[in-house]
């Protein structure tokens, strides 16, 4: 999960940190377009490289550091379940997708429920047609009996590989990253976005026995002068919703020795890496409602 990438895409990731973090920095900026380039001198040494350093990395007469154990706790939340289904001409449902779920143990669940739903068919012209409906569930979580069995929570190091930061997006504007033609193509289905009449729900039994997970999360963490957490920016290739959240707010409760420069406690980033296990016990049905988007595909950006 924690891969580092070749010079081509660090260097995009460490100025996608840069200018959502903090400034860029002057040196090693492209000059202007139009701004001569010196001509070197054969005679002159070459100037020494730069090496690399963390944008985000500062030195400290003192670094931050957690004051106390980090416990887990137990967290409860409304969460949106999105799946891609596969419904034929009759209205049957030969196969479900999760859509980057919230906890992938939901989407494990949703998975199996295929050979128990029904719907009525998409229509196109006033017929039938085979299409990939999206369907979100609303539930209600709740995640007990956590426990933290790894924890790494440090200032950010020199040497620390720039890892790419997990976009996030309000509400369900996520979507919009999915194009509107299916991918791949499957055989005669026609997208969703291009149906005259959705397909709907019409059995759609949604079971859940409670189960024990194990998520692992990576994210910069900004501590401020005073010793409180204000910013946890997940990083990685994927991450799940709900960890985030829940992370964000056992991370409000934690009290941090800040850093401190030039004698004076100061603003710092810090690296957490973690792995928590818990009981996901509920998740429980609160509705169901259907969308003309396609989510069939994969994603852009």
């Amino acid at each position: 999960m924690n891969r580092m990438y070749g010079p081509s895409r660090a260097s995009r990731v460490y100025l996608l940190l840069a200018s959502l973090l903090l400034p860029l920095p002057s040196a090693g900026q492209e000059a202007p377009k139009g701004t001569l380039e010196p001509i070197p001198d054969a005679g002159r040494p070459a100037p020494a490289e730069l090496g690399y350093a963390h944008p985000l990395y500062r030195p400290y007469e003192q670094p931050p550091k957690l004051l106390q154990t980090a416990q887990a706790e137990n967290f409860e939340m409304r969460a949106q379940l999105t799946l891609a289904v596969r419904v034929d001409e009759t209205g049957k449902v030969t196969e479900i997708l999760p859509v980057e779920p919230p906890l992938r143990g939901l989407g494990a669940a949703a998975s199996v429920l295929s050979p128990r739903w029904t719907f009525e068919p998409a229509k196109k012209d006033g017929l039938p047609v085979r299409t990939w409906g999206s369907v979100v569930l609303d539930l209600d979580i709740a995640m007990e009996r956590a426990s933290f069995t790894s924890f790494t929570f440090r200032a950010v190091e020199k040497n620390d590989p720039t890892l790419r930061i997990v976009r996030e997006y309000e509400g369900d504007l996520w979507i919009l990253r999915y194009p509107r033609e299916i991918q791949p193509k499957d055989g005669n289905a026609i997208s969703v976005e291009d149906v005259d009449f959705l397909p709907q729900p019409k059995k759609t039994p949604w079971k859940f026995d409670a189960t024990r997970l194990r998520s692992r999360f990576y994210a910069l963490v900004k501590v401020t002068p005073e010793g409180t957490v204000a910013r946890v920016v997940p990083v990685g290739d994927s991450v799940e919703s709900a960890i985030v959240k829940w992370v964000r707010v056992l991370a409000a409760k934690w009290k941090v020795s800040p850093a401190v420069s030039a004698g004076t406690p100061v603003e710092s980033w810090m690296y957490l890496e973690t792995a928590i296990e818990f009981d996901l016990t509920r998740a429980k049905e609160r509705g169901i409602r259907t969308l003309q988007k396609n989510l069939k595909a994969i994603p852009e950006g």
